[in-house]
């Protein structure tokens, strides 16, 4: 008996199923693109038609579509690290720690580093401001209301507070 790094491959080929060799057909449904295919025309999104406008022209936003979720964000606070990241676990661990009593609901981490802590309400939000500056590992977060407007940016920022302990 060799042993089993050294046995030779099984090079037999499949045998095809009894049903589809008797009529040759493949089995339904088992495709992803059987299973996501439309088969019925009123599942289907529909896109309305824009009319083309000139080279140039200026896309206008209608002040309904910005404002959309705006609630949620007025109870949002924008927070980032100078020099300095944590990992998302670090963050939201150490965030869940601290302001679970003040309302928080969710952590979110961008990729440029910027995050964003969202409340129940506003004034617990005000609350966790008010009671700053906060540490997360021993460094200093930077954090600010959201505003209409905002970008996150980190060339956008002009000034920086500082802290010194005496």
């Amino acid at each position: 008996m060799l042993p089993k790094h050294q046995q030779p491959l099984d090079t037999k080929k499949p045998q095809p199923s009894p049903t589809a060799a008797a009529g040759n057909q493949q089995p339904q449904g088992h495709s992803w693109a059987d299973k996501v295919r439309v088969t019925d025309s009123s599942t289907r999104c529909k896109l309305e038609q824009l009319s083309r406008q000139p080279v140039g022209t200026i896309l206008e936003i209608p002040k309904d579509m910005t404002m959309a979720n705006m609630d949620a964000w007025e109870k949002s606070m924008i927070g980032f690290f100078v020099s300095y990241k944590l990992p998302y676990h670090a963050i939201h661990a150490i965030a869940n720690r601290i302001w679970k009593a003040y309302g928080l609901q969710k952590v979110t981490v961008m990729t440029n580093g910027f995050m964003v802590f969202q409340f129940n309400t506003v004034e617990m939000m005000e609350e966790v401001l008010a009671r700053g500056p906060w540490m997360f590992g021993g460094k200093a977060i930077l954090l600010q209301a959201w505003q209409p407007g905002f970008q996150f940016d980190r060339n956008k920022i002009k000034t920086l507070p500082v802290w010194a302990r005496l």
